[in-house]
C-alpha cells in the first residue's frame, strides 16, 4: 500500500527518537535509537556522529572513534572532526604525544568546513592543543579569533592576550 514508509524514513525517525532521548539525558536509549538509524542507513552522518559523541561522553573512547571515523568516511565535516579531536586530546599524555597533532588536524580541518561561519570553540580547541603542544607563540593567534568570535577563555589566557601575541 501507499503508505508503507521507506528504510530511508523510518531511519529519520529513530534519528529523532534519539536526538530527543539525548536532550532528555537517556544516553543508553538514544544509543539503541541510532544504532537503529544506523542499521536502516549505514550511510548516515549524523546518527554516527550523534553516537559517537554520546560514546565519547560516556569515556568509550574506542567505540566513539570507530563511529566519528566511519561518519567522516560518509563525508561529516564540522562535528564529526571536532569530537575526534577531543577524543585525541583526552588521550594525548605529554607534550610530543601524536595524537595531540591529530587533533589540531581534525580542528583545522572542522575550521576550514566552518569558514563561512566561524566557531569560536574550534579556535579555542585548537588553541588549547597548539598551546599544550608547541607553546603560546603558536596558539596565541587562535586564542585572539576565539576571543573576537566571542569565546569565554580562560582568565589566564585573557591576561597573557593583553600583552598580544609576543
Amino acid at each position: 500500500s501507499n503508505n508503507t514508509k521507506s528504510k530511508k524514513e523510518i531511519a529519520n525517525e529513530y534519528f529523532y527518537k534519539g536526538l530527543e532521548k539525548n536532550e532528555n539525558d537517556d544516553k543508553n536509549g538514544a544509543i539503541s535509537d541510532y544504532t537503529i538509524s544506523i542499521s536502516l542507513n549505514p550511510n548516515s552522518i549524523s546518527a554516527y556522529t550523534n553516537r559517537g559523541a554520546i560514546y565519547r561522553d560516556l569515556g568509550d573512547y574506542d567505540k566513539a572513534l570507530n563511529d566519528l571515523n566511519k561518519a567522516i568516511k560518509n563525508g561529516a565535516e564540522i562535528f564529526a572532526y571536532y569530537h575526534r579531536a577531543r577524543i585525541y586530546m583526552d588521550l594525548s599524555e605529554s607534550r610530543d604525544d601524536p595524537r595531540m597533532f591529530k587533533a589540531i588536524d581534525d580542528l583545522t580541518t572542522a575550521i576550514k568546513y566552518s569558514k563561512n561561519n566561524p566557531d569560536s570553540w574550534l579556535y579555542e580547541n585548537r588553541g588549547m592543543c597548539k598551546f599544550r603542544s608547541i607553546g603560546w607563540n603558536a596558539a596565541c593567534e587562535d586564542f585572539m579569533i576565539a576571543k573576537s568570535l566571542g569565546s569565554d577563555l580562560p582568565e589566564f589566557i585573557t591576561k597573557r592576550l593583553i600583552n598580544g601575541c609576543n
